[in-house]
Parts: structure tokens; C-alpha cells; sequence
């Protein structure tokens, strides 16, 4: 390109760069947060089809503006992927935009990353909340681990992974929805390791800063090898229990006051516990569990952090019953115990989870310490399992006997009923179980409801962080009244369920299950719209969409007719071929949706958003949205397989097309090659998937002369157009 074209081209970028700054400065008061970061995305996108990689460089004023904008994008990214990583992936640049990114720039940008590695879950637990982080150790670094939504797999410390993802600094988005199967991979579960005695060394530890020493060993060797081994060896049946030594005060090599907390402080204080511990003579390998407990960090809010399935705890301080037994509870698999709470019923209405909800579970309500629920007992192989109490599956009507959860005796300590099987076959199943005031259930003799009932809990198969204490007293606002009271009925109408405790006391409860006749039972639909992956058209072009709705009524229902209505940006107009479905329950009907853009759209995305709802009771809907790209001219870089060659050879041209920042598919693509005598040959082509489409000629020694050749690529697109050179020697 000479000087003068370069000019011209750098002032029409910077004219265009420079419009779509004051555009968004125009309307940036009155976007979101995520439509602030959609602008910022756009914009780089689409300044990044009109300037090539290496003519960057060449415009300070230009590279400057982009950094600025970049910088303040990344700092979103930074705090967007903590809670909501299907945003990042949504706005997220194309491969293709990053791959034009100058490496002096490359920081402020995310990463498209693959990988694979160790899984690391963590449940960081405060007194009366906690959460679940997620990290990926891949041998070289460790990444905090984020996902589009919560698992539906059972996730724990050790299973190996492979993963596909968006990196912003050492954190990572994936996308684990049903439509990204290759995104998320299992690679292979770890063993469970929860009967039989458990070693465990707890490590007294603190810092070069502070080094008080809040416990002795001998009341650490009676915190954990007594209280709490003797409430394993009761909620376990005898199955499980803690031997192993306390040992310390060990002094690590860092200071408290640095802020250490979960990601730095557990990698370091485990290091140099352990370090320390080997220091002193300590054989490692005789103990398959680790506590290090410390003073107080008050840089940390948590009590205390174990990983989930694995084999380290972490005691901030609080070396109490609860905290103890509570983070040694995550290390043999088990989430928190949830509650699920509803205002118009039991499962109806606006529905509301508890992370630390269930009021009688160790992993439940702050300050409890009650037996684990059966659903978990059942998951650690201390309930059905050969000679441990039976759980009653109950498929019949009938009354049925439950002992209380802290007897021993082999009748069965709870019921299990299928609820539902979802569209994957994964099953949810109630367990019913009735607590009375022994062992460590005995605070339960303060509780009216709890004495007077039995408590109800949700569980999905397989995942065990979806386990949920039912409220079965939804017209009061407290959970501390859960139980289902002695005569008392819970009907579940879309499963054809009732439960009916008859007695409750001492000696356990008889309780009544019937399977009747169900009735309708309506459900929002599911709404599917094809393509997904987001289009590109120019102003005033259209699209098709395929739209699919799914009837979810319980199947005794009468067919439904659902409406089907777009939400479409400003100046956008829509034409629904079939507005009304007419559906079965359980089964789907496909309408075509074409979109049309208007004339004065301006380049950029637009969201397009379809709602099916149920035309008797417009509340059961659903709705997807999809993502429409607007640009007003193609980008197309072409360049040759070589800068030279001889007439034995054949030249190759690559040309790439792209539409705001990302690739554009079946582009029609016309390549004119002139010759160095001014003789010309054209050969046509569609661009593929990753936006390239290829020019080959053979040479001919007696017709083809040497020189310079020039090679032009014009290609097109509903009606928008764009076109590229460059140019080889021939010798």
C-alpha cells in the first residue's frame, strides 16, 4: 500500500472509530453494565475488520483508543466471570478478532483457551452461609473455575477434566450447557473413599506475624478424635471413624496480614504445613486426610474450607464441634443441605433456595448438628448398602414404617418415591425421614414440627449439590416448621403422589402413600430457535428462524395452543408463519420466523428474542433469543501461500472474509488474477466455515511471463460486498 493510500485509509478508520465512540458516548448512560461491555465489544470487532494486524502500529492515535477501550473491557470481564460466566462466553471475541490483536495489546484481551487438568472443589463455608469454587489444576498453573451453570453432574476434588474455555487472567468461563457437550468433559472420576477408619493428621499452624497459639494439642486430639469421631461413628453406623495424631505449633514462612485467603492461602499454608510436618519427622503417608488449623485470618470471613471429595480442611480458628465436623464432611463428598421454599405451596410459585437451609442436617442450618440426611447417607454407602438399614423404595400403596434417623436396628430409616425423569433420564426422588431426640439429633426435642412429623427432602440422582429440604408449611414464612405434621397430606397432582404421615413417636412413624389417577398439571413450555450461533446480514436484509416449542403439561392434559410472538430491537419488523401452535402434551410443533433489519441499522448485535406462551395461561411460557449481526461491509485480507515464484510451481491465495470481527461462511467469492502483460484469469469461490475461500494457478513456462502478479478478491453477501489484494513475483 503506498503512503498516500495508507493515509486516506487511516483517516476513513479513524473517521468510523472515532463515530462509533460518540455514538456510545451518546448512549452509554443509559446501557447496563452488560450492554456497556456488549458496545465495548462491538466496537473493537468492528474496527478490527477495517485495519489490517501490522498497520497498528503504524497509527499510534488508533492503538491508543483501542487499548483504552480494551482496558476498561477487561476490567468488566475481570468482574462479570465471577457471576456470570454465560455472559463472558456470550460477548467473548471470535478467535479471528483475537488473532489480529498486536501482541503489545494482547493483555488487555481475553484468551480462547483448551486444557485439562485436575478438578479441584472447594466449599468455603462461613457461620451462617457458604459457597462452591471451583478450580482447574493443569500442572503449570491453577485457574478458578467458572461455569455457565451449576453443574448437573456430581463434581469432586480429583475427577480429571478437559475443558474448552474463555481465560481473563487466571480465570476461566466454560460452557457446560446441554448444547456444549464438547466444552465440558469428564475424563475420569475419583474413587470414593468413605468407609473404614480415616487417618487423619491435623497441623497446628501460624504465621511469622502472628503466633499465638488459640489451642493445645490435647484439645485438638479431643476435639477430632473425640466428639467428632464419635459423631461419625454414630450418623455412620459404626462404619466410619477418625484416628490420627494433632501435631504443632508450627511457624510457616508467611504473614497473616498479607491477606492470604482460599486460593493463595490454601496452596500455601498446605505447603508449608506439610513441609514443616516432614520437617519434623512426620510420615505423610500414614494419613489420607490433612486439618491445618490456624488463628484467626481476618483477611478470610470464612470459618473454615475443605475440598469436596478430597482430602484437605482448612480451620480458620474455629476449632468447635460444628466447624470441624461440618468441613470433614465435604472432604467424604457431601454439598451443603438446602432448603427450597415456595409462596404459593409446597413446589409452586416463586421458589427460593437455602444454601445452609436444611433445619436438622450437620451440613444444613448454622449451629446444627444432626445426623445427614438420608438422601446423603445414602451417597456415602451408610444407608441400603448391604448390612447398613435399609431405605424402603416405595412403588405401591401402602403404609410404611420408618425408625428414627439416630436408632440403630435394621428396619428402614427412610422412604424413597420417584418424583420425576427428566428429557435426559436422570431421575428426582423424595425421601421421607422422621427425627426424634437421640444421639445427636437430640436438639430436635425443642422443635415442635419436627416432633410432630417428618421431613421431606428433593434429591436428583447422580448430583448430589441438588438436594433440598421441602418446606411443607409454605403459608408461614419461617423454615424452622419444615415437617409434614401427622395427618397432613402433600400432594404432588403432576406425579399423582400423597404422603400422609399417620403417627409419629418415639419408636419411628407410620407413614401413607397412595399413587392416584393425576391431574393436569401444566409446566412452562421449552422454547428451541435454530440457528443459534449468531447471523450476519446488512441493513435492511432478513433471516429465517426455525422455532420449536415443546408442550411440558403433565400428559392427561388436553392439547394446548401456544403463542408465538419475537421481541425484535427498534425499526426491526417480523413475520411468524404460524403465530398459534396447537400442541400435544409431550410433544413439539416448528413455526418459521423471518426477521427483517431495517435500512438505518448501524453495524453492531442485535438481540432477537422469541416467547411461546400458553394461550389459556399466558404466566407458562418460555423464551430464547438469538443474536444478529449487522455490518455494512465485508473485511477480506488476501495473501499467497509464498512472495515468489517459479513457472514449475502452482500460487495459492488465501482470502478471508469476516463481518465484524468474526468469520462469514458461503460468501460468494470472485478471485481475478492479472498478469504481469495485463492478461487476466477469474476463477469463483464460497467461503467456508472459518471465513477462507482459495484462489490456485498452475504456471504455464510458455504462456505465463515473469513479473508481478496482482490478485484481487471481491466477494459478497446479501447484498453487502468487500474486496482485498495482493500481489506475488513470478520468476
Amino acid at each position: 500500500m503506498n503512503k498516500r493510500l495508507l493515509t486516506v485509509t487511516v483517516s476513513l478508520i479513524a473517521f468510523v472509530f472515532f463515530s462509533l465512540i460518540s455514538y456510545a458516548q451518546n448512549q452509554d448512560e443509559s446501557l447496563s453494565k452488560k450492554d456497556d461491555l456488549l458496545a465495548l465489544t462491538v466496537k473493537i470487532a468492528s474496527l478490527s475488520t477495517k485495519l489490517p494486524k501490522e498497520q497498528f502500529s503504524e497509527n499510534n492515535q488508533i492503538e491508543n483508543s483501542i487499548a483504552q477501550l480494551a482496558e476498561k473491557r477487561y476490567a468488566q470481564l475481570t468482574r462479570l466471570i465471577e457471576t456470570d460466566a454465560a455472559e463472558v462466553l456470550r460477548v467473548a471475541l471470535p478467535a479471528e478478532v483475537l488473532s489480529k490483536i498486536p501482541s503489545n495489546l494482547e493483555n488487555y484481551f481475553e484468551k480462547r483457551e483448551e486444557t485439562e487438568g485436575e478438578l479441584e472443589v472447594i466449599a468455603a463455608c462461613e457461620e451462617n452461609d457458604g459457597r462452591i469454587l471451583y478450580y482447574l489444576n493443569n500442572g503449570k498453573e491453577r485457574l478458578s473455575l467458572y461455569f455457565a451453570k451449576q453443574p448437573s453432574v456430581e463434581l469432586l476434588t480429583g475427577a480429571r477434566i478437559h475443558i474448552k474455555s474463555i481465560r481473563v487472567g487466571d480465570a476461566v468461563a466454560v460452557n457446560n450447557q446441554e448444547n456444549a457437550s464438547t466444552d465440558f468433559q469428564m475424563l475420569e472420576a475419583p474413587l470414593p473413599n468413605t468407609l473404614g477408619e480415616q487417618r487423619v493428621l491435623v497441623l497446628l499452624v501460624n504465621f511469622q506475624d502472628d503466633q499465638r497459639t488459640p489451642y493445645t494439642i490435647d484439645q485438638a486430639n479431643n476435639m477430632v478424635f473425640g466428639t467428632v469421631n464419635n459423631y461419625y461413628r454414630e450418623v455412620s453406623f459404626g462404619q466410619t471413624s477418625l484416628s490420627g495424631d494433632a501435631r504443632g505449633w508450627f511457624t510457616l514462612p508467611i504473614n497473616a496480614s498479607s491477606g492470604y485467603c482460599l486460593n493463595s492461602s490454601g496452596d500455601q499454608i498446605a505447603t508449608y504445613a506439610k513441609q514443616a510436618a516432614t520437617n519434623a519427622g512426620i510420615n505423610l503417608s500414614a494419613y489420607n486426610k490433612f486439618m491445618y488449623v490456624f488463628p484467626q485470618l481476618s483477611s478470610c470471613a470464612y470459618a473454615g474450607w475443605a475440598f469436596v471429595g478430597g482430602t484437605d480442611v482448612w480451620i480458620n480458628n474455629y476449632l468447635i464441634f460444628r466447624t470441624t465436623a461440618h468441613e470433614l464432611g465435604h472432604t467424604f463428598g457431601l454439598y451443603h443441605a438446602k432448603s427450597l421454599s415456595c409462596d404459593a405451596g409446597v413446589l409452586s410459585g416463586t421458589c427460593s433456595s437455602a444454601e445452609y437451609g436444611h433445619i436438622t442436617d450437620m451440613m444444613g442450618s448454622p449451629g446444627v448438628t444432626g445426623h445427614f440426611h438420608a438422601f446423603q447417607k445414602e451417597q456415602l454407602g451408610w444407608l441400603n448398602n448391604g448390612s447398613m438399614p435399609p431405605i424402603t423404595t416405595v412403588t405401591q400403596n401402602g403404609n410404611y414404617f420408618i425408625a428414627p434417623s439416630a436408632t440403630t436396628g435394621t428396619d428402614a430409616k427412610a422412604l424413597k418415591i420417584l418424583k420425576s425423569v427428566d428429557s435426559s433420564g436422570k431421575q428426582t426422588w423424595y425421601y421421607i425421614e422422621v427425627r426424634r431426640p437421640f444421639g445427636y439429633d437430640s436438639f430436635v426435642s425443642s422443635n415442635s414440627s419436627v416432633m410432630n412429623g417428618v421431613l421431606i427432602t428433593m434429591n436428583q440422582e447422580l448430583s448430589p449439590y441438588e438436594n433440598y429440604l421441602l418446606d411443607m408449611t409454605p403459608e408461614t414464612t419461617s423454615l424452622t416448621d419444615s415437617a409434614l405434621a401427622v395427618n397432613r397430606s402433600y400432594n404432588d397432582t403432576t406425579a399423582a403422589i400423597t404422603i400422609t404421615p399417620l403417627s409419629v413417636s418415639n419408636t419411628g412413624s407410620i407413614v401413607n402413600v397412595s399413587f392416584g389417577n393425576a391431574s393436569c398439571s401444566q409446566a412452562n413450555p421449552t422454547i428451541a430457535v435454530s440457528p443459534s450461533a449468531t447471523q450476519w446480514i446488512g441493513a435492511g436484509g432478513s433471516l429465517s428462524y426455525s422455532v420449536t416449542v415443546t408442550n411440558n403439561n403433565s400428559n392427561i392434559c388436553a392439547n394446548n395452543n401456544f403463542n408465538v410472538q419475537p421481541t425484535l430491537p427498534v425499526g426491526w419488523s417480523a413475520v411468524v408463519a404460524a403465530p398459534t401452535l396447537n400442541i400435544a402434551s409431550g410433544a413439539s410443533a416448528t413455526t418459521t420466523v423471518q426477521v427483517t433489519s431495517p435500512t438505518s441499522a448501524i453495524d453492531g448485535f442485535y438481540s432477537i428474542a422469541v416467547r411461546a406462551s400458553n394461550s389459556n395461561s399466558p404466566s407458562y411460557s418460555a423464551s430464547a433469543s438469538v443474536s444478529v449481526a449487522v455490518y455494512s461491509s465485508l473485511g477480506v485480507t488476501a495473501s499467497p501461500s509464498q512472495t515468489s515464484y517459479t513457472r514449475t510451481q502452482t500460487a495459492t491465495v488465501t482470502a478471508y472474509i469476516s463481518a465484524n470481527g468474526s468469520p462469514i461462511a458461503g460468501a460468494n467469492v470472485t478471485f481475478t488474477m492479472t498478469k504481469s502483460n495485463g492478461n487476466r484469469v477469474i476463477v469463483n469461490a464460497i467461503s467456508a466455515a472459518d471465513g477462507s475461500a482459495v484462489f490456485t494457478y498452475r504456471f504455464n513456462k510458455r504462456q505465463d511471463p515473469t513479473g508481478t502478479y496482482s490478485v484481487n478478491a471481491v466477494t459478497s453477501l446479501n447484498g453487502v460486498s468487500g474486496n482485498g489484494s495482493t500481489s506475488f513475483e513470478v520468476r
